[in-house]
């Protein structure tokens, strides 16, 4: 008998009070069930459990319709929506050298091709349409400064495999690692509105700066939350 998608003690005697679900994990890598419905998560009370699982399976549910639905119609399926979403931040005029900024919490994956190389951000074009729409500039610079570079000329493009997911390219940039941080700069006002859930992408968060206060102005979409 499968112990997959129960709720069940995580110890035997239910010292802890917490609660277990082991998720049955999708066959595919492209699946678009979030990392939070995956494999084996521990819940804080029963009633936190209950509530993913019911989560799951609606989810689950939604996304088969949409795929028979897909294959009624002979349509190809809208890409990946799973995994960790983007940390993206918008900050307000107030900021002065972050003024209008984003800040990306850069999943850095280096692809290094016969004749470009380019760094993956988990960042993409749903979320800032700007340089796929009309090829504008801007400027990206590291979080955390150091004194390694790359004599490389490296592109910065997002996960959505379409040929315009790309922010610019840039040459003798600090070297990165995966989760280092980057800020896209001068996106200004047209930079969430302009955003949208393309590829089932959920919106990011907005976070007003003002001096040191900083204050949540918008909440990051769910992908429970668009489909």
């Amino acid at each position: 008998m499968s112990n997959h998608n129960k709720i069940r003690p995580v110890d035997k005697n239910n010292l802890s009070g917490k609660y277990k679900i082991l998720f049955s994990t999708p066959q595919t890598k492209n699946s678009n069930i979030p990392l939070e419905f995956r494999g084996l998560q521990i819940y804080d009370n029963k009633s936190l459990a209950e509530e993913a699982l019911r989560n799951r399976k609606k989810l689950t549910k939604i996304l088969e319709e949409k795929r028979a639905n897909s294959m009624k119609g002979n349509q190809r399926a809208i890409g990946n929506a799973g995994g960790d979403q983007s940390n993206l931040v918008q900050f307000s005029p107030e900021v002065q050298k972050l003024k209008n900024a984003k800040i990306k919490r850069a999943k850095e994956l280096y692809k290094e091709g016969y004749k470009k190389n380019f760094i993956i951000l988990d960042a993409a074009m749903n979320d800032l349409m700007r340089p796929a729409l009309y090829n504008a500039k801007h400027q990206i610079k590291p979080v955390i400064k150091t004194n390694r570079y790359s004599n490389k000329v490296y592109e910065f493009v997002g996960p959505i495999c379409e040929s315009t997911d790309k922010f610019g390219s840039f040459k003798k940039f600090q070297k990165l690692k995966e989760n280092d941080l980057i800020i896209i700069c001068d996106v200004g006002a047209y930079g969430i509105s302009l955003s949208s859930n393309y590829n089932l992408r959920p919106k990011p968060a907005e976070i007003l700066i003002k001096k040191s206060k900083a204050s949540v102005i918008s909440k990051r979409q769910k992908l429970i939350e668009i489909i």
